[in-house]
């Protein structure tokens, strides 16, 4: 790829990409091929046959480009012009619980996955579809496409039927004292491990409004009853390194206000507990910066 295209690429998956993002996945997903999902890794088609480009700017610009089209259109055997279309190398996931939840099939093997991207490493990249496909900045804003092998310690999946069990479901429902939502959340989150328990509590507190709880601007006394009700969790210190939360703007939450209430609850929070970081306007420089074909490949 050339050097403006794979620079500007770098740095937008840098600075605009939500920390946390979620999938929904079943035996189903993706058409049912063994190995794509399980509780140890997500797998696109083409790495799970073996092939796919270990380093993705391999590739040129405009053929990142067209694979993103074809997977976001769907797993196809030949393009309109009845050439081959190459497996696609992204698995996709949402920043957005409502958007990742649309997707569930009431099976008994139905998983909820969660990735750190900041843990997953470089080995995986992480563009929004709009960061990709301009053409679909509002039809893709609920995708982001992730390229590489998802495991190890950025990622979790947890069963369905044991998140339910835990209290999923009452946390889609406006009810409760914020004493009952918060241990909701708490209980259903811990599922996950601590590395992510704080994050997916926040998600689960912000993925619907809640009556007690405005989120504009979160008051101080928001945040201490919060942060009373999630503990022992505790926010994480790397996340005021982090521009996707430390820059407001940063992340750009498209139709989805539960991902501008987290991500507007995960900076406060952050400024709350280890003050203000980083560079605040770099990352909303980035949000809508436009991806043109340039010259080159």
């Amino acid at each position: 790829m050339d050097e403006p295209n794979k620079s500007r690429l770098e740095r937008l998956r840098t600075n605009n990409i939500p920390r946390y993002l979620f999938r929904i996945w079943s035996p189903a997903s993706g058409g049912g091929e063994a190995g794509l999902n399980s509780i140890d890794q997500v797998c696109s088609h083409a790495f799970n046959r073996g092939l796919g480009h270990q380093n993705i700017y391999d590739m040129t610009f405009e053929e990142l480009v067209q694979m993103a089209r074809f997977h976001y259109r769907g797993i196809e055997a030949f393009d309109r012009l009845g050439s081959p279309v190459p497996p696609t190398e992204f698995s996709s996931w949402a920043a957005s619980l409502k958007a990742a939840f649309a997707y569930v099939r009431l099976t008994r093997d139905t998983y909820l996955a969660m990735i750190d991207t900041k843990v997953l490493g470089d080995g995986v990249k992480v563009w929004h579809v709009p960061h990709l496909l301009e053409d679909l900045a509002e039809a893709g804003d609920h995708e982001y496409l992730a390229h590489g092998i998802i495991r190890g310690a950025g990622y979790k999946a947890v069963a369905l039927d044991r998140l339910n069990e835990a209290g999923l479901r009452s946390l889609t429902e406006c009810s409760g004292s914020p004493e009952e939502i918060l241990a909701g959340c708490k209980r259903v989150a811990g599922l996950f491990g601590d590395a992510v328990a704080m994050p997916l509590a926040l998600a689960l507190l912000t993925h619907i409004p809640r009556r007690w709880y405005q989120y504009a601007e979160p008051s101080r006394e928001d945040l201490d009853v919060i942060l009373e009700g999630l503990k022992p969790l505790e926010i994480l210190e790397d996340w005021a390194d982090t521009n996707s939360i430390v820059a407001e703007d940063g992340v750009n939450p498209g139709a989805y206000e539960d991902v501008e209430r987290l991500t507007i609850l995960m900076r406060v929070l952050t400024e709350y507990r280890y003050g203000k970081k980083g560079d605040e306007g770099e990352g909303s420089a980035m949000k809508f910066e436009k991806l043109e074909l340039l010259d080159g490949r």
